[in-house]
């Protein structure tokens, strides 16, 4: 799996992603599982990483766990890049 010290597969979306981690627009391994909103879940926190989340945010992410997996995807995408972004500048995130 991509890191944001390691960006692969972490350009801008010109399309519907097909996968919630990086590479995004690369079908996973495990296609025939289609992911649900614990899945969603999941990597909206892979995409955070280390970030420090309060009660609110575990309330909002559950929520934005609920839409769809395109949706999910992108977002997952743009905290990956955002975070890869911060990471070349050499700031801490």
């Amino acid at each position: 799996m991509s890191t944001p010290t390691d960006p692969g597969g972490l350009g801008p979306l010109h399309a519907e992603p097909v996968s919630l981690y990086p590479p995004f627009r690369q079908r996973p391994d495990t296609w025939d599982h289609y992911p649900d909103r614990h899945d969603f879940y999941d990597a909206l926190l892979t995409a955070l990483g280390d970030v420090e989340l309060g009660s609110w945010d575990l309330r909002t992410l559950h929520w934005l766990a609920g839409w769809d997996a395109p949706t999910v995807a992108s977002i997952c995408s743009l905290i990956h890049r955002a975070r890869a972004a911060e990471h070349r500048e050499g700031s801490n995130p």
